[in-house]
């Protein structure tokens, strides 16, 4: 399975790798610590295919729901000043 870098996400969806790390940190997308100890100070995130895959389907935005038109006043009761 391929895994992929921060930086290596934060090019391909043309965001800043900080933004990429506030996902990670908010659990919108998950990862694992490749660091070769668990208490390091600097954690080397990588992301799985899979998991950077469905991390993109549900920032996918739906069709939009067109709105409701609004209902026109009709001109007799609109007071109108000179």
């Amino acid at each position: 399975m391929k895994s992929f870098t921060v930086e290596q996400i934060a090019e391909m969806e043309a965001v800043h790798a900080e933004t990429v790390l506030q996902w990670i940190r908010a659990g919108e997308l998950p990862a694992h610590n490749a660091s070769a100890s668990r208490i390091s100070k600097k954690p080397r995130w990588r992301v799985t295919d899979a998991d950077l895959a469905a991390f993109r389907l549900s920032r996918q935005s739906g069709a939009s729901v067109p709105a409701t038109p609004r209902r026109k006043r009709k001109s007799e009761t609109i007071t109108q000043y000179v």
